[in-house]
């Protein structure tokens, strides 16, 4: 069953769908895209910092940006940005967002991804006015870069206490807290990382639905060790 067909399924008119963003509502992963596109010659550089250095996601994309900016200074901020607004999308996912918005759901982003990548998609594809929120990893321009910071800022927060997540977010908080999602009769997740687990494990059984994608690790996850909510593939 396709993402489409899921959501016009539901009966229920208040309902919550929420896409993560890479590898989910498009086909890529954002934050090493650019440098795939911008800096041909270390593609992987945002792995190499995360091994070598950060050993955390988030800081591994902003020092990388960092060294972009450093090493092509002609890449300016909007340079990344035109870059990355044009990311794959994946196949008939923007469908499943408008179908999903005609039939008056509520529809959010939960990413580990970043404000300004996510932003920037969702302009070029005139889809912004479509979702109520989007909650990602901040990104500012600052001093001629771009800049992310964690959504969570655990050098000087306290840490948010979930073990299943990176210490930068926990969706499943988010899903409960931010977005308030169990006052809607349905959640619709669509995911596929193992970010995405967690919230999973807060759905409920008979409403909800969890939509993973095939072969990614939510679904494998989930395979491990079933959740309350619908599991469907895609």
């Amino acid at each position: 069953m396709s993402v489409s067909d899921a959501i016009l399924s539901s009966q229920i008119t208040t309902t919550a769908v929420i896409f993560d963003y890479d590898w989910s509502l498009i086909n890529c992963n954002s934050d090493t895209y650019i440098f795939d596109q911008l800096w041909p010659e270390r593609p992987t550089v945002v792995e190499e910092i995360y091994k070598d250095e950060t050993k955390q996601w988030t800081k591994a994309v902003d020092r990388s940006l960092e060294l972009l900016t450093q090493t092509k200074p002609d890449i300016t901020p909007q340079h990344v940005l035109q870059c990355v607004a044009r990311v794959p999308v994946q196949p008939c996912m923007l469908e499943a967002v408008q179908h999903a918005h005609d039939r008056n759901a509520k529809l959010f982003i939960v990413s580990d991804a970043n404000t300004a990548f996510i932003d920037a998609f969702l302009k070029d594809q005139g889809m912004s006015d479509l979702f109520e929120m989007v909650i990602s990893n901040k990104a500012i321009v600052r001093e001629d870069r771009l800049v992310v910071q964690p959504y969570h800022d655990f050098d000087t927060l306290p840490a948010h206490g979930c073990p299943l997540c990176s210490p930068n977010m926990c969706k499943g908080q988010i899903l409960e807290d931010v977005l308030g999602a169990l006052k809607f009769d349905r959640i619709i997740y669509v995911g596929d990382g193992g970010g995405d687990y967690c919230p999973t494990t807060r759905m409920r059984q008979g409403s909800d639905t969890v939509l993973a994608r095939n072969n990614f690790a939510l679904a494998k996850m989930i395979a491990t060790t079933p959740i309350n909510a619908k599991l469907r593939e895609w």
